[in-house]
């Protein structure tokens, strides 16, 4: 008999009876499971970095759904754990087993792992439900350490940076795609799903979410598949490919407008007016995109009726004014303890919050009384953990960005493509910390991702120059 043929013929059998032993037993979970999760695993473990490509074009569509539930005590399987957990350990068998060495760890690491290394603690010291916050605290901050880590070393080329540009290109059409059906598509949409705020969020106010079911995280995203296509558009050769990708900056314009969130607006004109000041070639092609989505703008507004969504998100005022009460509440909470806070989670604020409310004016409280966490990343880290956390918080991105100023004194001799990376991570660094002023940045996990996995691409590259740099010294 042939070879192959009996290997197909052993394969077959063995997946009959795995087949009849789920029918049997009804364990179907763990059957398809079985069957998906495998060859998951063996492609990551033998493609890190196409493995880390996949995962932040899928993560916003498989990220909330892929979940392996295990007996008590053993942590849940998610895609993004599965994933990221497997890049990196198949990143490190790589290193050991092909004699090269990881990039050194700079100051950036040694920041992420300081603040790691004090969440971790709160947890043990101050936690009631170690497991879960534990969970969370990994899925929040210290996956962001693991993706940092794996960006740095797997992305080692000029081409390995275009493929990124490339999957946030096509993340950024969809989710615009996506955000203008839902536009278009409110009434409908709202009313097959009941109008439950669990399953349509910000989509009940009529904000275009994507599949995160939250307007904020939805336009940021786009802000930053934005921004990477403008890295793509400076380094691409074909003019025909330079119109296409300026026709996709149209629609994820576009969508960021009809996000409705005043925050991602202002952090996309930051962004905006950073790439235009250090990289003028492309004033052109923002100068017609920002007319375009201005005009656009105007056109909604006048034709849009008195009572129409977007003048409700623009003009009113209740959510300006509970903020500001969640501000003061959060400042007062953290004079109380100043340098520790008083433990990571909702639980704490909202605990602590009480006494303080009914010392502001009835009208105040009022407004506060139905309010989550301060929507400020900076005065809830505050809160959280104290002066000591919030001044490693803030140093991450102090050293993060020092260290890209050392990158860019090192390029005199102009590299276009790294010279556009750089300004292009300055954008989105400088998008990213304006919504920390509006937004609890930290609970949306996959937009600190991006942030780490180009910060880290950035950092590699930075590493990579300066060794090489080193050596031709040295030569």
């Amino acid at each position: 008999m042939n070879p192959r043929s009996c290997s197909a013929a052993l394969w077959s059998v063995g997946a009959a009876v795995i087949a009849s032993l789920g029918v049997l037993f009804q364990l179907w979970l763990p059957l398809l499971a079985l069957i998906v999760g495998v060859p998951l695993v063996a492609f990551v473990l033998s493609e890190p970095l196409r493995a880390l490509l996949l995962w932040l074009l899928a993560s916003p569509v498989l990220g909330s759904y892929v979940t392996l539930s295990l007996p008590a005590g053993i942590p849940d399987v998610t895609f993004d754990r599965l994933v990221i957990d497997g890049v990196v350990l198949a990143l490190l068998l790589q290193r050991r087993f092909s004699g090269r060495r990881l990039l050194p760890a700079g100051q950036t690491d040694k920041a992420m792992l300081l603040l790691v290394i004090l969440g971790v603690l709160d947890v043990f010291l101050r936690s009631a439900r170690k497991g879960s916050d534990l969970l969370i605290f990994f899925d929040e901050t210290g996956i962001l350490l693991l993706l940092f880590l794996a960006a740095k070393n797997l992305f080692t080329s000029d081409d390995d940076i275009k493929r990124l540009a490339f999957v946030m290109f096509f993340l950024g059409l969809m989710l615009a795609f996506q955000g203008i059906y839902q536009s278009f598509s409110h009434r409908s949409l709202t009313a097959a799903y009941d109008y439950n705020p669990e399953t349509l969020g910000h989509l009940l106010e009529g904000r275009s979410v994507g599949p995160f079911l939250n307007a904020d995280i939805y336009g940021v995203v786009l802000v930053f598949g934005f921004i990477w296509t403008m890295y793509l558009i400076s380094v691409a050769n074909s003019v025909r490919a330079k119109f296409w990708m300026a026709v996709g900056l149209g629609f994820m314009a576009v969508g960021i407008f009809l996000s409705l969130t005043r925050a991602v607006w202002v952090g996309f004109l930051i962004s905006m007016l950073i790439l235009q000041r250090f990289d003028r070639k492309l004033r052109r092609v923002m100068c017609l995109c920002m007319a375009g989505l201005i005009l656009f703008s105007l056109g909604f507004w006048l034709l849009s009726p008195e009572e129409s969504r977007l003048r409700a998100r623009v003009t009113t005022g209740d959510t300006i004014s509970q903020r500001l009460v969640a501000y003061k509440v959060a400042l007062m909470m953290s004079l109380a303890k100043p340098i520790f806070g008083y433990g990571r989670g909702q639980e704490p604020f909202s605990t602590g919050r009480t006494e303080y409310l009914s010392q502001i004016g009835s009208i105040s409280a009022e407004l506060g009384a139905d309010i989550g966490p301060p929507h400020n990343q900076y005065l809830y880290m505050l809160v959280q953990y104290g002066a000591v956390g919030l001044v490693l918080y803030v140093s991450i991105f102090y050293v993060m960005f020092r260290s890209s100023l050392g990158f860019f004194r090192l390029l005199k001799v102009q590299n276009k493509a790294q010279r556009q990376l750089l300004v292009s991570f300055w954008a989105v660094l400088a998008c990213y910390l304006v919504q920390g002023v509006f937004v609890d940045i930290v609970a949306f996990p996959f937009l600190g991702a991006l942030v780490f996995v180009f910060a880290g691409t950035v950092e590699g590259a930075h590493l990579r120059l300066r060794a090489s740099s080193a050596a031709a010294a040295r030569a």
